[in-house]
């Protein structure tokens, strides 16, 4: 018994108004074929996309128009094109790469167009049957799918195996993980053209980039971000099995404006692996630094009742990989649970990179006298000048229940 599961090549989705650019006045996209998913098809038309370093031509386009232009390209197109587009599910275009489209009759430019589709399956439901929105849905947003017929799920590639084994009269048992409870469910299975189908949007794994905060020299504990990695559909903190910090190289940063938070935009480098990620909690990240710390400068740390209002600096990196010291004043402290260090960004070379705190700088140490005091965590969206930082003796209490984790 066999799946169908389809490869996504690079395609493109166009707005009415963007197919008038590049089409012509009123132009109508022509289908060349259908796609698994309903009223989805394959247009004739195609396109050529291109950045800086590289073209690419007969990029096909997906019908039909779409509300919101999107470009959607491969993992290995990041090198030839010279981008680094995010991974992203369909129509979370915000911080995402510039490309241009070239038609026969015209071209775009945008910003925040070109993504890295979310690793996922299509599988064709009989809606009211698997997603009915009671109590007795059978599977909604935020499920964690556990086991197939009482197998335990360990990656998307096991779990179309454990389907494909376990069909039976087009059903398959299931056990998702909902709310904290784990509930036994049965979905209906498609047969279209002799293959079975379900629709499931099914992830798991996310990649994003962040700053290491600090590192205990004796117990090799780590601590990063500073607050917790929530996954974008549901908005929920992700419960992470396993995971990986590994080195990254910063290519460029998209600057942060009044209403939009910048980015920073690097290279990933997942082959060199500094250690593994064991909790994601709302005070950041935490795990084991597998590499040698010898070598690595000691700060004292500071307490809630050290840290004075007025000058410290972060430090963080905005080229390459060079860690470098930035000004910024700090004008209000308390001490809650997160959000403890309210700051202004001082240093007149940090705000002409980054135009204030961006993305991917979480994490950063905040230091004071010589002692580091906190993390950065937040931007202030209407004033991205200003952020927020979390206490790192905060930080350093969560790490410590890393050991509890490791031994659970």
């Amino acid at each position: 018994m066999n799946t169908r599961i389809g490869i996504s090549n690079r395609h493109v989705h166009l707005t009415r108004e963007d197919v008038n650019i590049l089409f012509g006045n009123n132009y109508e996209l022509t289908k060349r074929n259908d796609l698994d998913q309903p009223g989805q098809y394959a247009a004739n038309e195609t396109v050529t996309l291109k950045t800086a370093k590289n073209i690419k031509e007969g990029v096909r386009v997906v019908g039909p128009i779409r509300s919101y232009t999107q470009v959607e390209v491969l993992n290995s197109d990041k090198e030839y094109f010279g981008i680094n587009p995010p991974v992203r599910n369909s129509d979370d275009l915000d911080n995402s790469e510039e490309i241009t489209i070239i038609g026969p009759k015209g071209q775009i430019t945008r910003k925040n167009i070109c993504i890295i589709a979310n690793r996922h399956i299509h599988i064709n439901t009989r809606d009211k049957d698997n997603f009915y929105e009671d109590e007795i849905v059978k599977v909604k947003v935020g499920d964690t799918i556990l086991k197939v017929n009482n197998e335990e799920v360990t990656c998307i590639d096991n779990m179309i195996k454990l389907i494909e084994k376990n069909i039976k009269d087009n059903k398959v048992k299931i056990t998702i993980k909902r709310e904290g409870k784990e509930l036994e469910k049965e979905i209906e299975i498609d047969k279209v053209d002799g293959v079975y189908k379900t629709g499931l949007y099914v992830k798991d794994n996310i990649i994003g980039i962040g700053t290491l905060s600090y590192i205990d020299p004796e117990t090799k504990i780590y601590g990063a971000l500073g607050h917790e990695i929530i996954e974008s559909t549901t908005n929920k903190l992700i419960e992470v099995k396993t995971g990986k910090i590994f080195k990254t190289s910063i290519k460029s940063i998209d600057k942060s404006v009044k209403g939009l938070a910048g980015t920073k935009n690097a290279k990933f480098f997942s082959n060199i692996n500094y250690g593994t990620i064991v909790s994601n909690t709302n005070k950041g990240i935490y795990g084991i630094y597998d590499y040698d710390t010898a070598s690595k400068q000691t700060l004292e740390v500071g307490t809630y009742k050290d840290i004075k209002l007025g000058t410290a600096t972060i430090r963080t990196v905005v080229n390459g990989e060079k860690i470098e010291n930035f000004d910024i004043e700090i004008d209000r402290v308390n001490n809650n649970d997160t959000k403890n260090i309210h700051f202004k960004i001082t240093s007149p070379e940090l705000i002409d990179k980054t135009g204030g705190v961006v993305q991917g700088m979480s994490g950063s140490p905040i230091i004071q006298d010589n002692k580091i005091i906190g993390a950065v965590t937040h931007v202030v969206i209407d004033n991205p000048l200003t952020g927020y930082g979390i206490l790192i003796t905060n930080m350093l209490e969560e790490g410590e229940k890393v050991l509890n984790y490791s031994n659970n």
